[in-house]
C-alpha cells in the first residue's frame, strides 16, 4: 500500500510539472536562462520554480533545485488541494551572480506542508556555474566557526535590539550557518520556523553584509563589490539603492505585500512610511508621498549607513567620490525632515527626475541615505 502512494505521488507531481506553464525566460548569461515555472491550483494556490537551460552545469543545477526544495511534493500536495482550506504558496528569488561565477537563489514555500501541518519553509541554494556544484560555508568562510562568531557579535550588536518581544519564534542563536543564500550586499542566513518567526508567519531571515565579514570571506569568493560613484549612479538611474530590492515607481500596495509589510505605516511630512521584514530591506523605509499607491522614496538612516554606501563616512569623503552635489539643503531645529533625518546638512544629487540626498549630522558623518522621485516634492 506505502508503494502505491509512492508512486501515486510521483505521478500526480510528473504530471503537475508537465503541466507548469511558462512565464517568460529571462537570460543571465550567454551560457545560462531561466525560466519560471508555474503551476496554479485550488483557491489561489500555487507551486513556482525556475528552470535554468542553456548548458549541461545549467540542467544539473536545475535538476539540483528541484530535488532539493522537494519540488515534486509540493506539486503532488498541489493537485489535491481543494479551495477554502488552507492553501500552499511557492514561490522564488533568484539573485543572478552575487560572487563571480555563482548563482544563488530561495525558494519559500508557505501554507499547507507536505507533513500536512501549516508552516513556512525557505530553501536557500547557492551554486557554481562551471560545473554545477552546490556551495556550502566551508566553500565561502576561511573558518565557518571563527566567521560565526563574528556572525553573532554583529547580530548581538545591529540586529537582536531591533526584534520584537512579541514575536512566537525569536532564537537567533545559533546562526544557520547552512543555510544561507548570497545577494548583492551580503550573506542571508534563513531560519526555521521554529526558532525565528515573523509576524506575517514566515520564518525568519538576516542579511550580514559582506563588509561586515571582512577577513572571514574567501578570497577566490569574494562577490562582485560596490564600484563608488559608477555604482551610486547606474542605482540612481534605476531607481534604487545598492543591494535593496524595493524600486521607486512600482507599486506601493504591491511592494508592502512583497516585502510584508512588518508594523502600521508611520509618519511622514506629507505621506507615510513602511517597515517590511525582507532581510534585504533591513533599516529601509519605504516612503509613500502623495497617495498615489506608488513608492516615491526609499530611505536608510542610523548607525549601518555605511553598509548601504562604502567609503561614503563623512562628507568630505562622499563628495570625493561623487563630485560637488547639485544642490545643498540645510535641516534646522522644527524643519518637518528633522524627524525623518535629523538636524545638519543634505547633499543631493539629481539623475533626471530622481535625486539621491546624502545627510551629513551635525558631525558631518553620514547620517542618512534618500532616494525619491523628484517631482514628489521632496527637497524641492
Amino acid at each position: 500500500m506505502k508503494a502505491k502512494r509512492c508512486l501515486a505521488a510521483a505521478l500526480a507531481a510528473f504530471f503537475a510539472a508537465g503541466s507548469a506553464a511558462c512565464f517568460g525566460e529571462e537570460p543571465v548569461k550567454e551560457t545560462l536562462t531561466v525560466t519560471r515555472m508555474e503551476t496554479a491550483g485550488a483557491g489561489g494556490s500555487f507551486v513556482a520554480y525556475p528552470l535554468l537551460t542553456g548548458s549541461e552545469s545549467a540542467s544539473r543545477i536545475s535538476v539540483d533545485v528541484f530535488a532539493s526544495a522537494r519540488i515534486g511534493e509540493y506539486l503532488a500536495l498541489l493537485s489535491s488541494l481543494s479551495g477554502g482550506g488552507t492553501g500552499l504558496r511557492m514561490d522564488y528569488t533568484f539573485f543572478p551572480e552575487p560572487a563571480e561565477g555563482m548563482v544563488s537563489l530561495v525558494l519559500s514555500a508557505k501554507g499547507r506542508m507536505p507533513e500536512g501541518r501549516p508552516s513556512q519553509v525557505w530553501y536557500p541554494l547557492v551554486y557554481r556555474l562551471e560545473d554545477g556544484s552546490r556551495v556550502t560555508a566551508e566553500d565561502v568562510f576561511e573558518d565557518p566557526d571563527a566567521a560565526e562568531e563574528a556572525i553573532e557579535a554583529y547580530l548581538e550588536e545591529h540586529v537582536e535590539e531591533g526584534l520584537s518581544d512579541y514575536l512566537e519564534n525569536r532564537e537567533l542563536y545559533p546562526v544557520p550557518m547552512d543555510s544561507f543564500a548570497l545577494c548583492e550586499r551580503g550573506v542571508i542566513f534563513y531560519y526555521d520556523h521554529d526558532a525565528l518567526c515573523f509576524l506575517s508567519g514566515f520564518s525568519g531571515e538576516v542579511l550580514i553584509p559582506y563588509r561586515a565579514l571582512e577577513g572571514f570571506l574567501k578570497q577566490d569568493l569574494i562577490p562582485c563589490e560596490f564600484n563608488g560613484a559608477e555604482t551610486v549612479f547606474s542605482c540612481l538611474e534605476e531607481g534604487r539603492l545598492w543591494g535593496v530590492p524595493a524600486v521607486l515607481g512600482e507599486d506601493l500596495e504591491g511592494a508592502v505585500t512583497l516585502y510584508r509589510s512588518s508594523v502600521d505605516s508611520s509618519w511622514w511630512p506629507g505621506g507615510a512610511c513602511y517597515e517590511t521584514e525582507d532581510a534585504r530591506m533591513r533599516d529601509v523605509l519605504i516612503v509613500s508621498m502623495d497617495g498615489s499607491g506608488t513608492v516615491d522614496a526609499l530611505l536608510v538612516r542610523g548607525e549601518e549607513t555605511d553598509f548601504f554606501f562604502p567609503g561614503a563616512g563623512e562628507r568630505e569623503a562622499w563628495r570625493a567620490m561623487l563630485g560637488d552635489p547639485d544642490d545643498t539643503f540645510a535641516i534646522t531645529p522644527g524643519d518637518p525632515m528633522e524627524k525623518i533625518l535629523g538636524t545638519g546638512e543634505s547633499d543631493i544629487y539629481r539623475r533626471g527626475d530622481r535625486l539621491l540626498a546624502l545627510h551629513a549630522g551635525d558631525d558631518g558623518k553620514l547620517s542618512g541615505i534618500l532616494i525619491a522621485i523628484s517631482r514628489k516634492g521632496i527637497f524641492e
